[in-house]
């Protein structure tokens, strides 16, 4: 009678589990088929995406130099953050362990086979080279020395190369949060450039960080699912609780990403809003859009002055700004000599942090 009791305990802790097993795999389903904003589509198209991309020459090529010049101990990314903190175009010569010295052959191979190749950089299957990031870096400092040493044309080009290494690996299903990161990185260099700023720079203003951001946070969540959802061997008993806890987080993943497309430009929006899941990259997001404007109007005012020989005596757009409640304000000198540009309040606040870093400029 015990074994029959017993037996039937266990039947239906089976079924039990049965029936979990299916509706928290259909939950997760359901999760994974919901849209994303921005025309990301789903999480289960981006997991079937890339399966059977072939890696272009080009992109074999220039992973290979990518390798080849990879600096050891090498800290490029510390110099370019340094120098494009400044609030006008003084540069500094670059450390040692920038990993300039003695790679100025190798880094105008890497600059003519990016801008060569351009849109047929496809890195297929095995994706971007982990070292597109370093990669980016090196090359926006070769761009700053470049414009410090007053060869304007070759510092271009290097961050061209830069800018493309980014859209490239921003193809790639996971590769959106190092092509933001790079992207950030030229964006900031441009502002320190000497004028005429190239047609190609247009492709900078018109980023789109709040789509970018929402990819990033798509890509990061399908990665955490695929993760939380693999138990070998008996650990399987543990599969439905697991499914249920990842279904859910994806729907909040996706309401962050949901967030960011009533939010006022260049702001969290809602205090409501500061408390997703991915804040800090929200926040990211904001900030980019403001630094992204800030560029665009000091690389026209820089145009206007290589023009007239002094700072234009007005903005064009008489300060107008993208950025919700916002708006630039300039002044210059009065023999146009000097000119400084602000935002009229400060953006898009941290998490934890009342106040971002100003949006100043000096020249």
């Amino acid at each position: 009678m015990f074994l029959r009791i017993l037996g039937a305990f266990v039947l239906l802790l089976a079924l039990i589990w049965v029936v979990m097993y299916v509706s928290a795999g259909a939950a997760m389903r359901d999760a994974g088929r919901e849209p994303w904003p921005y025309g990301l589509g789903t999480i289960e198209a981006l997991n079937a995406r890339n399966d059977d991309r072939i890696a272009s020459k080009e992109a074999k090529e220039i992973a290979r130099l990518i390798e080849d010049l990879a600096p050891d101990e090498a800290s490029p990314e510390d110099y370019v953050d340094v120098q494009t903190a400044r609030r006008d175009d003084a540069i500094d010569p670059p450390p040692d362990n920038a990993g300039l010295k003695s790679r100025d052959a190798p880094i105008a191979e890497l600059v003519r086979a990016v801008n060569g190749a351009g849109g047929r950089i496809v890195w297929g299957v095995e994706g971007a080279p982990y070292q597109s990031d370093d990669a980016g870096y090196l090359l926006a400092a070769a761009a700053l020395d470049r414009a410090r040493n007053g060869d304007a044309a070759r510092a271009w080009d290097d961050l061209h190369a830069v800018w493309l290494l980014a859209c490239t690996v921003a193809t790639e299903p996971y590769g959106g949060e190092m092509a933001l990161k790079i992207k950030r990185a030229a964006n900031a260099v441009a502002r320190k450039l000497p004028p005429p700023s190239p047609a190609w720079t247009a492709e900078l203003s018109a980023t789109e960080p709040r789509r970018d951001t929402a990819a990033i946070i798509q890509q990061q969540t399908a990665s955490r699912a695929r993760t939380a959802t693999s138990f070998p061997g008996p650990l399987i008993i543990f599969r439905p609780l697991s499914d249920w806890i990842e279904a859910s987080n994806i729907r909040r993943s996706r309401a962050s990403a949901v967030s960011m497309t009533t939010s006022p430009r260049c702001r969290m929006g809602t205090a409501q809003e500061q408390d997703v899941p991915d804040a800090t990259a929200i926040y990211r997001a904001a900030r980019i859009e403001a630094e992204l404007e800030a560029t665009a109007k000091v690389m026209a005012l820089k145009n206007e002055r290589a023009r007239l020989g002094r700072w234009p005596p007005s903005l064009a757009d008489a300060g107008a700004s993208r950025c919700a409640d916002n708006h630039w304000i300039y002044s210059v000198a009065r023999d146009g000599a000097a000119m400084t540009l602000r935002m009229s309040w400060e953006v898009a606040a941290e998490p934890g942090h009342k106040t971002a870093p100003a949006l100043q400029f000096a020249y």
